[in-house]
C-alpha cells in the first residue's frame, strides 16, 4: 500500500557515511568516549571514521581529524 509522508518515521537521507561532507552546528569532543577536551563547532569538514557504538562516533577531519561529533552535531553540505 501507500504511505503518506507523516507515516513515515525515519528516513535514510540523513545517514552519515565515511566521505560525507558536514558542518559541525555543536561542539564535539576530541574523542570519542568523550572523556577529552571539546570540538569546536562551525567546522565544514567530512566524516572519516564511524565507531557505530561509541558516544561520538563520527570523525569529522579537514587536513587533519578535528574531533568526534554526535549525529544531532552535524549538517550534511
Amino acid at each position: 500500500g501507500w504511505l503518506s509522508n507523516d507515516l513515515i518515521l525515519t528516513s535514510n537521507t540523513n545517514d552519515f557515511t565515511i566521505g560525507t561532507k558536514v558542518k559541525t552546528i555543536k561542539r564535539g569532543n576530541a574523542s570519542s568516549d568523550g572523556k577529552s577536551n571539546t570540538a569546536k563547532k562551525g567546522i565544514t569538514g567530512t566524516i572519516t571514521r564511524i565507531i557505530p557504538e561509541a558516544k561520538y562516533p563520527y570523525l569529522v577531519s579537514t587536513t587533519s581529524p578535528i574531533g568526534w561529533y554526535k549525529k544531532d552535531a552535524l549538517e550534511r553540505i
